[in-house]
């Protein structure tokens, strides 16, 4: 019995100083991007944890910044804005897109960001940029998801991959 109990002992202490250093932390952020060629338009909604956003922006300010509910929507306007267009690009056939920021809302844990791009013409290569995070956050992951006319793809971006390139079917 005294061996049961002294293995037992060493066997739940190993597990107790091992587990947290198992413990991992997953940092990630999901965006879709949905061309719509009918129309020449780009929709664009990111999803992120509010506490990493939050984290991000402290970070940067002196002040406290507190997302959900909003201290200074104003202020979070702008931050979510600059944070947004800094963060993400997209290029049509190797030419800069204008995103339009259109703007924020939570839903459980998540700040959801929006935007829209509109271009001239059909690109045959689309090249998207997303930093979210990632300079922030050690092992932050990006995903991107990429639907157009029936076409769906999802890929995976992180510190070592921060752009992704699209070759669309002509």
């Amino acid at each position: 019995m005294l061996q049961i109990n002294f293995f037992l002992t060493a066997f739940l202490n190993i597990i107790l100083f091992i587990s947290p250093a198992l413990k991992h932390e997953y940092y990630v952020s999901s965006t879709d991007v949905v061309y719509i060629q009918e129309t020449s338009q780009i929709q664009i909604t990111s999803r992120l944890f509010i506490d990493d956003v939050e984290a991000f922006f402290n970070s940067n300010s002196s002040n406290n910044i507190q997302l959900q509910p909003d201290i200074d929507i104003l202020k979070i306007d702008s931050l979510s804005k600059a944070f947004f267009n800094t963060n993400f690009k997209i290029q049509a056939d190797n030419n800069n897109l204008k995103i339009r920021y259109l703007g924020r809302k939570y839903e459980e844990d998540q700040i959801h960001l929006y935007a829209e791009v509109f271009i001239d013409n059909t690109p045959k290569v689309f090249k998207i940029k997303n930093t979210f995070l990632i300079p922030f956050r050690e092992g932050q992951k990006n995903i991107i998801h990429f639907t157009s006319n029936g076409f769906k793809k999802s890929h995976l971006l992180d510190a070592s991959k921060i752009t992704l390139t699209l070759l669309l079917k002509q």
